[in-house]
């Protein structure tokens, strides 16, 4: 649950010279817009080298998680291994690795969203 409650909600934006831990609102095809302290902030898509979007980390760290309450309850464990994890610890761990990733993807998907998704970066200009 500590897993679930730490998840930031702001994208790493890296432009030129600075980083930015914003959550970002919504884009044009020019400009990313985020939220700061002082409000609303545009951020030109052409000084933009990279967005790490949250929630990856969170999903991945999930998948485990749930495969091993998964492998629980299909029996990989038993008592006669001298490791008992029962049912109910099976639906337990499977249910918050299972939480852990769709909440997580849940995040990445907003942020993704609101960044215009595929236009994140400028398109680039090739001389002709």
């Amino acid at each position: 649950m500590c897993a679930l409650g730490g998840c930031s909600t702001n994208a790493l934006i890296r432009d030129g010279q600075w980083e930015h831990d914003v959550p970002i609102m919504r884009s044009t095809p020019t400009e990313i817009i985020v939220r700061t302290n002082d409000g609303e902030r545009a951020i030109p898509r052409a000084e933009i080298r990279d967005i790490d979007h949250p929630g990856n980390v969170l999903a991945l760290a999930g998948v485990p998680v749930l495969a091993l309450g998964i492998a629980n309850l299909a029996g990989a464990w038993t008592c006669a291994d001298r490791v008992c994890f029962g049912t109910g610890a099976g639906f337990l761990t499977a249910s918050i690795g299972g939480l852990m990733t769709a909440f997580g993807l849940a995040i990445w998907a907003r942020s993704f969203s609101r960044a215009g998704g595929d236009a994140e970066r400028p398109p680039q200009i090739r001389p002709e």
